[in-house]
């Protein structure tokens, strides 16, 4: 461990109550001038047990913004701790009241991870609901594509976040465009608002990133062959750059490009060849462990993806951390 993490880490064990989330975020994020020196946090799996067993001495005593700073700093680092987010939520059960802030803050903490607890989300829920006039149009959209990650059912309140963002994507960057597409699409929306989409998405077509562009082309997808999103698959992959794709990204792209038939696919389809060919395959007596049954799973997926006629759905065996994270 480095002099600065030995450091960090000591301020964090002396740290008091109310200095403890703030030691927490400088833990795992470096301030702005040691980010030029050092690539990461203190996100090693032994650091971030320690800044857990902080959390846990600290927790019963914190109160609703400095609990809503440590779950974010940890969802950050994509910290993945069932005991220690059990503990959290529980102690924000406990908690008398949540303003807008924190609500927010957990909704989008717990999306990051995908963990969830019915009773918090629906509480945080709530208050965005009573709230929703004072969010920002790219607020919502972050609300709006969090609760659908974690798969909130109160269409109500989802149908009031597009609506709230809906008028402003223009001014959206492109991550928040593909966002705002996706979660679109898994909340169900009326046709008006799918056209919107589709003309921000061919304003910027071949100017989106090559993750962008297979996201936007998914929500496509997902929103079904009709008269906008056809012809915007096919203005948005004219744009896609397939040698800056992952395999699974590629047979993403091919398996949504294929659904709505769109003109072009047979590119995507030579360039996931090509790639699939250049790695080596995994012998079928390789012995079962993790690596090789994934490769299977990934060698299956793509030979499904090749044989898909255009206009056919993909069967619906994603391998772990496919769509879902993109």
């Amino acid at each position: 461990m480095s002099c600065v993490h030995s450091q960090l880490l000591q301020r964090l064990n002396s740290a008091g109550v109310d200095g403890v989330a703030a030691a927490i975020r400088r833990c795992i994020f470096y301030p702005s001038i040691l980010a030029f020196i050092f690539s990461s946090g203190l996100t090693g799996k032994e650091e971030l047990a320690h800044i857990s067993a902080a959390v846990l001495r600290h927790l019963p005593n914190l109160n609703a913004s400095a609990t809503t700073s440590v779950l974010a700093s940890l969802s950050k680092a994509h910290y993945r701790n069932f005991q220690l987010f059990s503990a959290i939520v529980s102690h924000l059960d406990h908690l008398p009241s949540l303003g807008l802030k924190d609500a927010r803050s957990v909704i989008r903490s717990f999306s990051r991870v995908h963990f969830t607890n019915t009773a918090v989300v629906s509480r945080c829920a709530g208050i965005v609901k009573t709230n929703i006039e004072q969010l920002r149009p790219l607020d919502a959209c972050e609300l709006l594509h969090a609760l659908t990650r974690l798969r909130h059912c109160d269409q109500e309140l989802l149908e009031l976040l597009v609506s709230r963002s809906v008028a402003d994507i223009p001014s959206f960057d492109d991550v928040a465009l593909a966002n705002f597409a996706t979660a679109a699409a898994k909340a169900g929306v009326e046709t008006a608002t799918v056209a919107v989409i589709c003309r921000e998405l061919r304003s910027r077509a071949g100017k989106l990133g090559p993750l962008e562009t297979v996201r936007s082309l998914l929500a496509l997808a997902r929103f079904g062959p009709q008269s906008d999103t056809v012809p915007t698959a096919n203005t948005v992959l004219k744009g896609l750059n397939c040698s800056r794709l992952s395999l699974i990204q590629m047979v993403l792209a091919l398996e949504a490009v294929s659904q709505l038939g769109c003109e072009g696919a047979e590119r995507i389809r030579a360039a996931l060849v090509a790639k699939r060919d250049a790695y080596p395959r995994v012998p079928h007596d390789v012995g079962f462990d993790v690596c090789a049954h994934i490769l299977r799973q990934l060698a299956t997926r793509i030979d499904s993806a090749l044989a898909l006629p255009t206009g056919e759905r993909a069967p619906d065996s994603r391998p772990a951390g496919s769509e879902a994270d993109l």
